[in-house]
């Protein structure tokens, strides 16, 4: 106040009880609740005063209203037809993919002269001891159902994790949507469940656990084609990749190999080095010697 000399410019004193318990940089921090009890150069106690925030937080559309604006959502939703594709390789580091021409589905022989670019899968109860782990996990909204095929000395085996209910929000789009049979959704690949292991008569089984389209029913699996940079990813697609040949324990024995040849060559390389450096101080020594 300007009776007491002009506005205050610091302040004087902060009793320990206006300060927080917890403290910031080795001291406590004036709470606000307090600030009354802190006592300024003019002899006025502080007085805080509320001002709005500058900045706004983020609310969606959907949660304003009584219902008009999800409704208004819900007629924007367009439904796509998921897909799922496969990439077959030999190695990681492979940037095409290997084109199939003769497999088995669900034990039916499937061949033919030009690259398959898909077959359809046909879903089964589960018979793979993932399946009561998967079902101790998820709830009675969820099937768990497989589909196999065999390539060559692989095993495809494909978990599905299918919800049962449908969003209400996709409700309206149902009327219009002409593949209800592959399912409202896409697909999601779970990684950690994912294993490549040796099974009877070398036969390695490729396992994929996917969390599925709601009220699944048909599936189309796509093989990829020529170069994984040209392939178009515009679409309710899913991409997942298989290197056949070798299960975990081969690759991670391979890789441990790989490591231990290197650190020999590594090793030798060094020996040689040695060896050479070695030759060149033994001749000019020599020279040295026949100069004197």
């Amino acid at each position: 106040p300007f009776v007491m000399g002009g506005p205050c410019t610091q302040v004087v004193l902060i009793p320990p009880l206006a300060l927080s318990q917890k403290k910031f940089n080795g001291e406590g921090v004036p709470l606000q609740e307090y600030a009354s009890m802190i006592q300024t150069d003019k002899g006025t106690p502080l007085v805080c005063t509320p001002k709005p925030n500058q900045f706004e937080l983020f609310q969606p559309a959907i949660v304003q209203g009584e219902g008009g604006d999800i409704q208004e959502i819900a007629s924007r939703v367009v439904l796509e037809k998921p897909r799922l594709r496969l990439h077959l390789k030999d190695s990681p580091f492979q940037r095409d993919n290997i084109p199939l021409y003769h497999l088995f589905n669900d034990g039916k022989e499937i061949e033919q002269e030009e690259a398959l670019r898909a077959i359809e899968l046909k879903l089964k109860e589960i018979s793979h001891p993932i399946g009561e782990i998967l079902k101790q996990e998820y709830d009675k909204h969820y099937e768990i159902k497989e589909a196999k095929a065999r390539i060559g000395f692989s095993t495809l085996r494909l978990v599905f994790i299918i919800p049962t209910k449908i969003p209400k929000i996709f409700k309206n789009a149902l009327e219009e949507y002409k593949d209800k049979d592959y399912g409202i959704g896409s697909f999601k690949l779970l990684n950690h469940y994912s294993s490549n292991l040796e099974q009877d008569e070398g036969i390695i089984e490729h396992l994929r656990v996917l969390i599925a389209p709601a009220q699944l029913q048909k599936i189309d699996l796509e093989f990829a084609l020529g170069l994984d940079s040209k392939l178009s990813h515009v679409g309710n697609v899913c991409d997942f990749e298989v290197i056949m040949g070798g299960s975990d324990e081969e690759r991670e024995q391979n890789d441990k190999n790989s490591g231990s040849s290197s650190q020999e060559q590594n090793q030798s390389n060094q020996k040689t080095e040695a060896l050479r450096n070695n030759e060149k101080e033994n001749k000019s020594k020599n020279t040295i010697m026949k100069l004197s």
